[in-house]
């Protein structure tokens, strides 16, 4: 089985909360990780999967999504598509596949619509288990807002 955590981080220069994430990685025994705004230079992944402990790792196209992993035999990258990331992974002595997707929303209904395109499409071709997770920048009641965005 796999363990994961999806969290925006909103920096992983951010001393407390890079060191908070492995923490939390060391002690849950986590194999998979999600960040979402990493606020850094993507060519820099490599050096936050060997900070965080990490076999391998990846980022979207636009940079906003960064997967980490461990103890997995294969990985293949299904979709990269800026507001998600969607990854074919098989773990050790397991015959079959996981899908994995990690989400960062656009802000905007209509900017969203192209995410729900996309996984409604994807839906059709997987087979398999499939977790989809991350910050989909959706609320049911403004309290809940944090940032300078209206909710649309």
């Amino acid at each position: 089985m796999i363990s994961a955590i999806f969290w925006n981080i909103r920096s992983v220069r951010s001393e407390k909360a890079i060191h908070r994430l492995k923490q939390l990685t060391n002690i849950k025994k986590v194999s998979f990780v999600a960040i979402f705004e990493p606020s850094v230079d993507m060519s820099k992944i490599d050096g936050y999967r060997r900070f965080l402990g990490f076999q391998h790792c990846v980022a979207n196209v636009n940079g906003k999504i960064w997967c980490f992993w461990n103890f997995l035999d294969h990985t293949d990258v299904v979709v990269d598509h800026e507001q998600h990331i969607t990854l074919n992974i098989k773990e050790h002595n397991a015959n079959t596949s996981v899908f994995i997707t990690a989400v960062y929303a656009k802000c905007s209904t209509v900017e969203r619509r192209y995410l729900w395109d996309s996984i409604e499409s994807m839906n059709n071709n997987i087979d398999g288990p499939w977790c989809i997770g991350g910050d989909f920048n959706v609320i049911i009641d403004q309290t809940e807002k944090i940032g300078d965005y209206s909710q649309s």
